[in-house]
Protein backbone atom coordinates (compact mmCIF):
# COMPACT_ATOMS: atom_id res chain seq x y z
CA UNK A 1 0.00 0.00 0.00
CA UNK A 2 1.30 3.68 -0.90
CA UNK A 3 0.94 6.20 1.38
CA UNK A 4 0.76 10.19 0.00
CA UNK A 5 2.67 12.32 2.31
CA UNK A 6 1.38 15.50 2.81
CA UNK A 7 2.92 18.60 3.41
CA UNK A 8 2.00 21.33 6.31
CA UNK A 9 1.07 24.26 5.48
CA UNK A 10 0.68 27.77 7.75
CA UNK A 11 -2.33 27.61 9.49
CA UNK A 12 -3.78 31.30 9.20
CA UNK A 13 -2.58 32.09 13.33
CA UNK A 14 1.35 31.39 11.97
CA UNK A 15 1.02 33.69 9.02
CA UNK A 16 -0.65 36.35 10.69
CA UNK A 17 2.10 35.84 13.17
CA UNK A 18 4.73 36.47 10.78
CA UNK A 19 3.14 39.34 9.38
CA UNK A 20 3.15 40.94 12.67
CA UNK A 21 6.83 40.40 13.28
CA UNK A 22 7.82 41.45 9.51
CA UNK A 23 5.49 44.98 10.32
CA UNK A 24 7.09 45.23 13.98
CA UNK A 25 10.56 44.84 12.69
CA UNK A 26 9.37 47.32 9.88
CA UNK A 27 8.31 49.97 12.32
CA UNK A 28 11.77 49.58 13.84
CA UNK A 29 14.24 50.17 10.80
CA UNK A 30 11.97 52.75 9.20
CA UNK A 31 12.72 55.38 11.44
CA UNK A 32 16.76 54.08 11.73
CA UNK A 33 16.53 54.70 7.90
CA UNK A 34 14.92 57.61 7.92
CA UNK A 35 18.07 59.17 10.07
CA UNK A 36 20.50 57.81 8.15
CA UNK A 37 18.88 59.35 4.97
CA UNK A 38 18.88 63.02 7.02
CA UNK A 39 22.29 62.14 7.91
CA UNK A 40 23.63 61.28 4.79
CA UNK A 41 22.22 64.43 3.23
CA UNK A 42 23.87 67.21 6.30
CA UNK A 43 26.86 65.15 5.02
CA UNK A 44 26.42 66.40 1.69
CA UNK A 45 25.81 69.62 2.60
CA UNK A 46 29.01 69.79 4.77
CA UNK A 47 31.13 68.65 1.94
CA UNK A 48 29.73 71.41 -0.43
CA UNK A 49 30.27 74.02 2.12
CA UNK A 50 33.51 72.39 2.55
CA UNK A 51 34.01 72.66 -1.44
CA UNK A 52 33.06 76.38 -1.12
CA UNK A 53 35.76 77.26 1.63
CA UNK A 54 38.34 75.49 -0.23
CA UNK A 55 37.14 77.23 -3.46
CA UNK A 56 36.98 80.58 -1.47
CA UNK A 57 41.00 80.30 0.02
CA UNK A 58 42.03 79.92 -3.62
CA UNK A 59 40.13 82.73 -4.60
CA UNK A 60 41.72 84.64 -2.30
CA UNK A 61 45.11 82.95 -3.35
CA UNK A 62 44.63 84.34 -6.77
CA UNK A 63 42.98 87.54 -6.28
CA UNK A 64 45.45 89.91 -3.46
CA UNK A 65 43.79 88.31 -0.74
CA UNK A 66 40.40 89.01 -1.57
CA UNK A 67 37.03 87.89 -0.08
CA UNK A 68 35.03 86.56 -3.30
CA UNK A 69 32.38 88.60 -4.00
CA UNK A 70 31.05 90.67 -7.35
CA UNK A 71 34.18 92.86 -8.18
CA UNK A 72 32.49 95.06 -11.15
CA UNK A 73 32.73 98.70 -10.43
CA UNK A 74 30.17 101.60 -12.10
CA UNK A 75 32.55 103.83 -14.51
CA UNK A 76 34.54 100.83 -15.15
CA UNK A 77 34.68 98.96 -18.21
CA UNK A 78 34.86 95.14 -17.06
CA UNK A 79 36.92 92.10 -19.00
CA UNK A 80 34.39 89.94 -20.45
CA UNK A 81 33.45 88.97 -23.48
CA UNK A 82 29.65 90.31 -23.13
CA UNK A 83 30.91 93.83 -24.79
CA UNK A 84 26.66 95.21 -24.08
CA UNK A 85 27.14 94.40 -20.16
CA UNK A 86 30.34 95.72 -20.13
CA UNK A 87 29.63 99.30 -21.49
CA UNK A 88 26.29 99.24 -19.39
CA UNK A 89 28.76 98.93 -16.05
CA UNK A 90 31.51 101.59 -17.47
CA UNK A 91 27.94 103.67 -18.00
CA UNK A 92 27.10 103.78 -14.43
CA UNK A 93 27.06 106.26 -12.02
CA UNK A 94 28.25 106.29 -8.14
CA UNK A 95 25.60 105.40 -5.13
CA UNK A 96 22.71 102.75 -6.40
CA UNK A 97 25.76 102.38 -9.41
CA UNK A 98 27.75 99.58 -6.91
CA UNK A 99 24.70 97.36 -6.66
CA UNK A 100 23.64 97.59 -10.20
CA UNK A 101 27.29 96.89 -11.21
CA UNK A 102 26.98 93.34 -9.06
CA UNK A 103 23.67 93.04 -10.99
CA UNK A 104 25.07 93.35 -14.49
CA UNK A 105 27.93 90.68 -13.15
CA UNK A 106 25.88 88.10 -12.48
CA UNK A 107 24.38 87.77 -15.55
CA UNK A 108 27.85 88.09 -16.98
CA UNK A 109 28.76 85.13 -14.80
CA UNK A 110 24.94 82.98 -15.37
CA UNK A 111 25.35 83.84 -19.49
CA UNK A 112 28.49 82.88 -19.81
CA UNK A 113 28.47 79.50 -17.72
CA UNK A 114 25.20 78.52 -18.81
CA UNK A 115 24.06 79.06 -22.31
CA UNK A 116 20.11 80.02 -23.31
CA UNK A 117 18.56 81.88 -25.69
CA UNK A 118 16.34 82.93 -22.83
CA UNK A 119 19.25 84.87 -20.61
CA UNK A 120 20.41 86.79 -23.33
CA UNK A 121 23.82 89.29 -22.37
CA UNK A 122 21.72 92.01 -22.82
CA UNK A 123 21.41 95.02 -19.68
CA UNK A 124 17.61 94.42 -20.31
CA UNK A 125 17.80 90.89 -19.09
CA UNK A 126 19.32 92.28 -16.08
CA UNK A 127 17.21 91.98 -13.00
CA UNK A 128 15.73 95.08 -11.21
CA UNK A 129 15.47 96.23 -7.72
CA UNK A 130 17.50 93.02 -6.50
CA UNK A 131 20.57 92.73 -4.03
CA UNK A 132 22.80 90.01 -5.87
CA UNK A 133 25.25 89.95 -2.16
CA UNK A 134 23.36 87.32 0.06
CA UNK A 135 22.21 84.31 -2.43
CA UNK A 136 24.46 85.00 -5.29
CA UNK A 137 28.00 85.36 -4.36
CA UNK A 138 28.80 82.01 -4.93
CA UNK A 139 28.61 82.50 -8.56
CA UNK A 140 31.90 84.15 -8.14
CA UNK A 141 33.35 81.29 -6.83
CA UNK A 142 31.87 79.23 -9.70
CA UNK A 143 33.79 81.47 -12.18
CA UNK A 144 36.48 81.18 -10.80
CA UNK A 145 36.89 77.37 -10.84
CA UNK A 146 35.14 77.13 -14.37
CA UNK A 147 32.45 75.37 -13.29
CA UNK A 148 29.50 75.33 -15.58
CA UNK A 149 25.92 76.41 -13.95
CA UNK A 150 23.85 75.47 -12.37
CA UNK A 151 26.02 73.56 -10.09
CA UNK A 152 25.13 71.08 -7.33
CA UNK A 153 27.88 71.95 -4.85
CA UNK A 154 25.36 75.15 -3.87
CA UNK A 155 22.39 73.64 -3.52
CA UNK A 156 21.05 71.94 -0.06
CA UNK A 157 20.80 68.35 -0.92
CA UNK A 158 17.32 68.68 0.95
CA UNK A 159 16.14 71.93 -0.66
CA UNK A 160 13.32 71.00 -2.71
CA UNK A 161 12.67 74.02 -4.73
CA UNK A 162 15.85 74.76 -5.48
CA UNK A 163 16.46 71.38 -6.82
CA UNK A 164 13.58 71.02 -8.94
CA UNK A 165 14.45 74.20 -10.83
CA UNK A 166 17.83 72.63 -11.18
CA UNK A 167 16.55 69.54 -12.44
CA UNK A 168 13.49 71.07 -14.52
CA UNK A 169 15.30 74.55 -15.64
CA UNK A 170 14.32 74.56 -18.80
CA UNK A 171 10.69 73.96 -17.55
CA UNK A 172 11.21 76.95 -15.00
CA UNK A 173 12.61 79.34 -17.54
CA UNK A 174 9.46 78.72 -19.56
CA UNK A 175 7.35 79.89 -16.58
CA UNK A 176 9.01 80.86 -13.65
CA UNK A 177 5.86 82.58 -12.05
CA UNK A 178 3.99 78.90 -12.66
CA UNK A 179 6.82 76.52 -11.63
CA UNK A 180 6.24 74.18 -9.03
CA UNK A 181 7.85 75.39 -6.62
CA UNK A 182 7.01 79.23 -7.17
CA UNK A 183 10.34 81.15 -5.87
CA UNK A 184 9.20 83.76 -3.03
CA UNK A 185 8.34 86.99 -5.29
CA UNK A 186 5.06 88.99 -6.21
CA UNK A 187 7.08 89.66 -9.62
CA UNK A 188 5.29 88.48 -12.57
CA UNK A 189 7.95 89.00 -15.36
CA UNK A 190 10.72 86.84 -16.68
CA UNK A 191 13.22 89.54 -15.97
CA UNK A 192 13.02 89.34 -12.63
CA UNK A 193 12.17 85.62 -11.74
CA UNK A 194 14.69 83.63 -14.01
CA UNK A 195 17.73 84.55 -11.48
CA UNK A 196 16.17 81.96 -8.69
CA UNK A 197 17.26 78.92 -10.91
CA UNK A 198 20.90 80.23 -10.16
CA UNK A 199 20.16 80.82 -6.64
CA UNK A 200 21.97 78.82 -3.60
CA UNK A 201 20.53 77.45 -0.48
CA UNK A 202 23.72 79.15 1.40
CA UNK A 203 23.60 82.85 2.33
CA UNK A 204 26.47 85.16 3.11
CA UNK A 205 26.94 87.39 5.78
CA UNK A 206 27.12 91.24 5.30
CA UNK A 207 30.90 91.67 6.44
CA UNK A 208 32.08 88.82 3.76
CA UNK A 209 31.13 91.90 1.02
CA UNK A 210 30.98 95.05 2.98
CA UNK A 211 32.24 96.72 6.16
CA UNK A 212 31.75 95.38 9.98
CA UNK A 213 30.67 98.58 11.15
CA UNK A 214 28.98 102.16 9.77
CA UNK A 215 27.12 104.82 10.26
CA UNK A 216 23.76 106.24 8.90
CA UNK A 217 25.25 109.73 9.74
CA UNK A 218 26.24 111.02 7.06
CA UNK A 219 28.64 113.77 9.34
CA UNK A 220 30.33 110.80 10.70
CA UNK A 221 33.65 109.25 9.71
CA UNK A 222 32.46 105.60 9.44
CA UNK A 223 30.18 105.04 6.06
CA UNK A 224 26.88 103.42 6.23
CA UNK A 225 27.60 99.54 6.00
CA UNK A 226 25.19 96.45 4.91
CA UNK A 227 22.56 95.97 7.15
CA UNK A 228 19.64 93.89 7.14
CA UNK A 229 16.01 95.71 7.09
CA UNK A 230 13.98 95.08 10.23
CA UNK A 231 10.77 94.61 8.21
CA UNK A 232 11.33 91.33 6.93
CA UNK A 233 14.17 88.58 6.46
CA UNK A 234 14.13 89.24 3.04
CA UNK A 235 15.12 92.57 3.10
CA UNK A 236 18.24 94.40 3.02
CA UNK A 237 20.18 97.52 3.00
CA UNK A 238 23.37 98.59 1.09
CA UNK A 239 25.50 101.84 0.93
CA UNK A 240 25.75 104.32 -1.83
CA UNK A 241 29.17 105.69 -0.84
CA UNK A 242 31.89 104.72 -3.49
CA UNK A 243 34.05 101.87 -2.49
CA UNK A 244 32.36 100.50 -0.01
CA UNK A 245 30.73 97.19 -0.98
CA UNK A 246 33.73 94.48 -2.27
CA UNK A 247 36.91 94.81 -0.87
CA UNK A 248 36.95 92.75 2.36
CA UNK A 249 40.32 90.74 2.53
CA UNK A 250 40.19 87.55 4.01
CA UNK A 251 43.19 88.43 6.48
CA UNK A 252 40.71 90.63 8.20
CA UNK A 253 38.89 87.95 9.99
CA UNK A 254 40.59 87.55 13.41
CA UNK A 255 39.09 84.24 14.54
CA UNK A 256 38.66 82.52 11.40
CA UNK A 257 38.05 79.13 12.91
CA UNK A 258 35.08 80.69 15.39
CA UNK A 259 33.65 82.94 12.28
CA UNK A 260 30.61 81.90 9.64
CA UNK A 261 31.46 82.28 6.29
CA UNK A 262 28.23 80.67 4.53
CA UNK A 263 25.26 78.79 6.33
CA UNK A 264 22.17 77.40 5.08
CA UNK A 265 19.19 79.98 5.85
CA UNK A 266 16.65 76.55 6.82
CA UNK A 267 16.92 74.19 9.07
CA UNK A 268 16.10 71.15 6.53
CA UNK A 269 16.67 67.95 8.55
CA UNK A 270 15.35 68.52 12.29
CA UNK A 271 11.43 68.43 11.71
CA UNK A 272 8.74 67.40 9.98
CA UNK A 273 8.89 70.64 8.11
CA UNK A 274 11.91 73.07 7.40
CA UNK A 275 12.39 75.65 9.82
CA UNK A 276 14.24 79.34 9.67
CA UNK A 277 17.67 79.13 10.96
CA UNK A 278 16.99 82.33 13.23
CA UNK A 279 14.65 80.21 15.58
CA UNK A 280 16.87 79.25 18.73
CA UNK A 281 15.62 74.99 18.08
CA UNK A 282 17.33 75.27 14.73
CA UNK A 283 19.97 73.61 13.53
CA UNK A 284 21.88 74.38 9.96
CA UNK A 285 24.97 73.43 8.07
CA UNK A 286 27.56 76.30 8.42
CA UNK A 287 30.87 77.34 6.75
CA UNK A 288 33.88 78.73 9.14
CA UNK A 289 36.48 80.98 7.69
CA UNK A 290 39.07 78.56 8.07
CA UNK A 291 37.41 75.77 5.94
CA UNK A 292 35.80 73.20 8.68
CA UNK A 293 32.28 72.98 8.32
CA UNK A 294 29.28 71.89 10.98
CA UNK A 295 25.67 71.31 11.79
CA UNK A 296 25.38 73.97 14.42
CA UNK A 297 22.53 74.92 16.50
CA UNK A 298 21.43 78.39 16.38
CA UNK A 299 21.26 78.92 20.16
CA UNK A 300 24.72 77.83 20.60
CA UNK A 301 26.07 80.75 18.49
CA UNK A 302 26.55 84.59 19.60
CA UNK A 303 23.58 87.09 19.37
CA UNK A 304 24.61 89.67 16.39
CA UNK A 305 23.76 93.25 16.38
CA UNK A 306 23.01 96.02 13.92
CA UNK A 307 26.50 97.08 12.09
CA UNK A 308 25.31 100.42 11.82
CA UNK A 309 24.54 101.23 15.56
CA UNK A 310 27.27 98.75 17.10
CA UNK A 311 26.64 100.55 20.32
CA UNK A 312 23.32 98.94 20.79
CA UNK A 313 23.38 96.50 23.60
CA UNK A 314 27.37 96.43 23.53
CA UNK A 315 27.75 96.52 27.63
CA UNK A 316 25.12 93.25 26.90
CA UNK A 317 25.93 91.10 24.31
CA UNK A 318 24.55 87.84 25.32
CA UNK A 319 20.87 89.63 25.22
CA UNK A 320 19.12 89.58 21.61
CA UNK A 321 18.87 93.11 21.61
CA UNK A 322 18.72 93.30 17.73
CA UNK A 323 15.23 92.13 16.29
CA UNK A 324 13.65 91.54 12.95
CA UNK A 325 10.42 90.08 11.55
CA UNK A 326 9.85 86.77 10.29
CA UNK A 327 7.34 87.27 7.58
CA UNK A 328 5.47 84.48 5.83
CA UNK A 329 4.30 86.78 3.20
CA UNK A 330 5.09 84.37 0.57
CA UNK A 331 3.25 81.53 1.76
CA UNK A 332 3.79 79.21 -0.91
CA UNK A 333 7.78 79.40 0.25
CA UNK A 334 7.92 79.26 3.96
CA UNK A 335 6.98 75.80 5.55
CA UNK A 336 3.42 74.91 5.96
CA UNK A 337 2.52 76.06 9.82
CA UNK A 338 5.14 78.72 10.14
CA UNK A 339 4.08 82.07 11.89
CA UNK A 340 5.27 85.25 12.44
CA UNK A 341 8.16 85.97 14.62
CA UNK A 342 10.72 88.26 15.84
CA UNK A 343 14.11 86.65 15.04
CA UNK A 344 17.37 88.08 16.88
CA UNK A 345 20.46 88.92 14.85
CA UNK A 346 22.93 86.53 14.82
CA UNK A 347 25.87 84.92 12.47
CA UNK A 348 23.80 86.69 9.75
CA UNK A 349 24.70 89.98 11.15
CA UNK A 350 27.85 88.94 13.38
CA UNK A 351 29.11 91.57 16.21
CA UNK A 352 31.99 93.53 14.90
CA UNK A 353 31.82 91.51 11.49
CA UNK A 354 34.73 89.95 10.21
CA UNK A 355 36.63 90.66 13.42
CA UNK A 356 33.58 88.69 15.61
CA UNK A 357 32.99 85.40 17.09
CA UNK A 358 30.01 82.87 15.99
CA UNK A 359 30.67 79.98 17.79
CA UNK A 360 33.09 78.85 20.64
CA UNK A 361 33.83 82.08 22.18
CA UNK A 362 32.28 85.12 23.94
CA UNK A 363 31.25 87.69 21.46
CA UNK A 364 33.79 90.86 20.84
CA UNK A 365 32.49 93.85 22.66
CA UNK A 366 34.25 97.29 21.79
CA UNK A 367 32.46 99.14 23.80
CA UNK A 368 34.71 102.72 23.25
CA UNK A 369 34.88 102.53 19.73
CA UNK A 370 31.16 102.03 19.45
CA UNK A 371 31.01 105.15 21.31
CA UNK A 372 32.99 106.62 18.98
CA UNK A 373 30.61 105.97 15.93
CA UNK A 374 27.38 106.54 17.98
Amino acid sequence: MMYVRRRRGFTLIELLVVIAIISLLISILLPALGSARKRARVLLDLNNLRQHGIASASYGAENNDRAFTFSWKPGQVPQTTNTALAQACANLGGGTGYNQAAVLQQLDIVSRRYKDARLSPEPGTAPANHTPYILYNHLVINDHIGERLPSEMVISPSDKARNYWQKNIDEYLDDPRNSPYRPPSTATNFKDLWRWAFSSSYQIGTSHFSPDVGSPDTRDQWPYTAQRQATSQFEYTLPQDPNVLGRRRLSEVAYPSNKVLMYDSYDRTSFQEDQYFGFETSKVPVLFYDGHSDNKATKDSNYGTWPNRPSWGATEPDQPRAIYQYKTTYSWWEPRGAKPAGIPLYFDQTRWGLQGIDFGGDPVVKLGLSQQIN
